[in-house]
C-alpha cells in the first residue's frame, strides 16, 4: 500500500501541474456555456474554452461562406460543436475567429441564440452574450434573422429563430480537419493551429450531423 502511494505521488510529479483549461465541462444550455467562462483563467481565450470541453466531442464541418462566421475553404471550415441541446460554432481564421456562436434548442422548435467574443476579461456580464446578437443596441430583433428568417422573443431579452443546417454540398469530412491540423505550421499560422490543437489534441472527436428535418439556408 505504501509503495503504491509513493508511485502515485511520483506519477503526479512526473505529469506536472494540471492544465487549468482542461475542465472536462459539458455545457448543454446557453446559461451553462456562458457560466463556464467564469471557471477559466482570465483573460479567457477561445482556445482555452475549447480545451475545457469534455470529450468525446461531436463536430460538423462546413465550407459555407454565407454566414457571420464564414469558412475560408475546406481546410479552414466553419466548425459546429454539438451536444444534445446546444450547438457552439467557431472558425479558425477570418473576422469571426474570436467569436463563439451559441444556439440552444427551444421548446418552440427554434433555437435560442447568444454570442461570446474572446478574449474575455473576467468577470463576464451575463447579459453581454445576449446583447451582442441584437441588430443594434436596445433593438427588439437580432442580427441572426438575416439568415434565420423566423424569429420570436422568448423573454428576458432573449430571442429564438429558425434552425438551419449546412447544405449537404458544403459539408467537410472530419478527416479533412485532422489533415489540416497535422499539416498546420504554428510558426506561420499560430492562431489557426492553436484552434485545431484545442479541438483535436484533448481526446476523441466524432461526426455529429444536424437532423435532416432542419432546412438549409437555401431550402430543404
Amino acid at each position: 500500500m505504501r509503495i503504491g502511494c509513493c508511485l502515485a505521488v511520483l506519477g503526479c510529479v512526473a505529469c506536472g501541474p494540471r492544465d487549468p483549461c482542461e475542465l472536462g465541462a459539458r455545457p448543454d444550455t446557453l446559461d451553462e456555456a456562458i457560466a463556464l467562462v467564469d471557471e477559466l483563467p482570465s483573460p479567457v481565450t477561445l482556445t482555452c474554452y475549447l480545451s475545457s470541453l469534455e470529450r468525446p466531442l461531436g463536430l460538423e464541418l462546413t465550407s459555407d461562406v454565407f454566414s457571420t462566421q464564414p469558412a475560408q475553404g475546406p481546410e479552414s471550415p466553419r466548425i459546429f460543436i454539438r451536444t444534445e441541446h446546444l450547438t457552439m460554432t467557431v472558425v479558425p481564421v477570418g473576422e469571426g475567429k474570436d467569436l463563439l456562436e451559441l444556439g440552444e434548442d427551444h421548446a418552440s422548435g427554434m433555437t435560442a441564440k447568444a454570442e461570446l467574443k474572446f478574449p474575455i476579461v473576467l468577470p463576464l456580464d451575463p447579459e453581454e452574450p445576449y446583447d451582442r446578437i441584437l441588430a443594434s443596441p436596445g433593438a427588439e430583433i437580432t442580427g441572426c434573422q438575416v439568415c434565420h428568417f423566423s424569429e420570436i422573443a422568448i423573454g428576458e431579452n432573449r430571442y429564438a429563430n429558425s434552425p438551419i443546417r449546412p447544405p449537404d454540398s458544403m459539408l467537410v469530412p472530419l478527416e479533412v480537419l485532422h489533415g489540416a491540423h497535422e499539416s498546420c505550421d504554428p510558426t506561420a499560422d499560430e492562431e489557426r493551429c492553436a484552434m485545431f490543437s484545442a479541438l483535436l489534441d484533448h481526446g476523441e472527436v466524432f461526426h455529429s450531423p444536424f437532423p435532416d428535418r432542419f432546412s438549409t439556408q437555401f431550402g430543404p
